[in-house]
């Protein structure tokens, strides 16, 4: 709730009010300064890639798929985004080829990235259509030609770590 609207109110002091503004400016600040450091300190080390959660991966495909939904992003340019962000997430490196359950996991997470992503065109392709821009045809033959770059996409047959 707005501080001022509290002391308007009768709720708080204007002195409690302050203190309470001048906490939240401390700890705002405060993480300013550490997010700062943090910048600074993945900036002093340009050749160590920086590893990324499973959770931060996926919410980073989330966002790219709304960008891709909003027409900001490319279908291709968010695949290629992907791909290069996979290689930095955390265990991928090290994941176990041999392992089935490891192996099941990154194909599982494959096939979901792959899903977002014709998602997130398919509902770009579908508000061009209710715009105007395209006739449902013209959106089915994208369609079919996504689907069919999908399934001839040579990195598919190969090994995940190449």
């Amino acid at each position: 709730a707005d501080l001022r609207t509290k002391v308007a109110a009768g709720e708080i002091s204007e002195e409690d009010a302050r203190s309470r503004f001048e906490e939240g400016e401390k700890r705002m600040w405060s993480r300013y300064r550490a997010a700062e450091m943090k910048q600074m300190e993945m900036d002093s080390k340009p050749n160590e890639t920086r590893k990324i959660s499973e959770e931060d991966f996926e919410s980073a495909t989330e966002r790219m798929a709304e960008m891709v939904r909003s027409g900001d992003l490319t279908l291709e340019a968010m695949l290629a985004r992907i791909d290069a962000m996979q290689k930095t997430v955390v265990g991928y490196e090290t994941l176990d080829r041999s392992n089935a359950r490891a192996m099941s996991r990154f194909n599982y997470l494959q096939t979901q990235k792959k899903k977002r992503a014709h998602r997130a065109e398919f509902e770009r392709l579908s508000g061009m259509v209710e715009r105007g821009n395209m006739t449902s045809a013209e959106m089915q033959e994208r369609l079919v030609e996504i689907r069919e770059q999908s399934a001839a996409d040579p990195k598919e047959k190969s090994d995940p770590a190449e």
